[in-house]
């Protein structure tokens, strides 16, 4: 009898499961379906046991398994959307930070603009976290002196002889290629960058050495959209 009482809920938990994904087309795939499948074989084999635990207080152990049955429909829905919780969390993170790269469709990332009226990016350089202000003005990335020697250039090594244009006047840079830039899903290897001298700029940019090597880039009112 208890055997077939567990098995009673074990079919119950799925025809909701299966009610859900009437509703929700799509919600389940092979992946989540396995799992599933595994945790009603688990919930048929441990209820007896729950049950001899609670002998003689039935409303106990009706209480203990509607609890796991809604845990367990819980982490499947969970599962089954979390590419969707996973876009949620990118909106919500590029709200409260402009600059976090929000993954879009095809592989291209889109960018808020900030307060300040332009659009910045936080990008892996080098396998190193770098704000980079886009610019595209700049004829390349433009990192400063400080970051720079962030990524692992030895910018004392360096010698400056390029004349550019900054917020703080004319100021020589130095030629580098960096091994790697990414920005959320958008990659791109060995990016002609220069080195500003110590001092000279407040801050990194994100110049054309990046932008023309993609396959596109737009702004959508307040977006700014990479296209790998």
């Amino acid at each position: 009898m208890k055997l077939g009482f567990v098995l009673g809920i074990g079919v119950a938990v799925a025809l909701m499961i299966w009610g859900l994904n009437q509703q929700f087309p799509g919600m389940m795939n092979e992946e989540s379906g396995g799992s599933l499948v595994y945790a009603l074989a688990l919930l048929v084999l441990i209820g007896p046991g729950v049950l001899y635990s609670f002998k003689g207080r039935v409303s106990d152990a009706l209480w203990q398994v509607l609890i796991w049955g809604c845990l367990l429909i819980l982490l499947v829905l969970l599962y089954s959307f979390r590419d969707d919780a996973k876009r949620i969390y990118d909106r919500i993170a590029a709200e409260l930070v402009p600059s976090y790269a929000v993954s879009e469709a095809g592989g291209s990332v889109s960018l808020r603009r900030s307060e300040d009226g332009h659009y910045h990016a936080t990008a892996q350089v080098n396998g190193q976290d770098v704000r980079l202000m886009v610019d595209t003005g700049a004829s390349l990335v433009v990192l400063s002196y400080d970051d720079a020697v962030r990524v692992g250039i030895d910018a004392s090594a360096l010698s400056y002889r390029f004349p550019v244009n900054t917020a703080n006047g004319l100021t020589m840079t130095a030629r580098v290629r960096l091994n790697r830039v990414q920005i959320g899903d958008v990659v791109m290897d060995g990016v002609t960058a220069s080195v500003a001298k110590p001092g000279k700029m407040d801050g990194s940019l994100l110049g054309l050495s990046f932008l023309d090597r993609l396959s596109g880039y737009r702004f959508e009112k307040d977006l700014l959209v990479l296209e790998q």
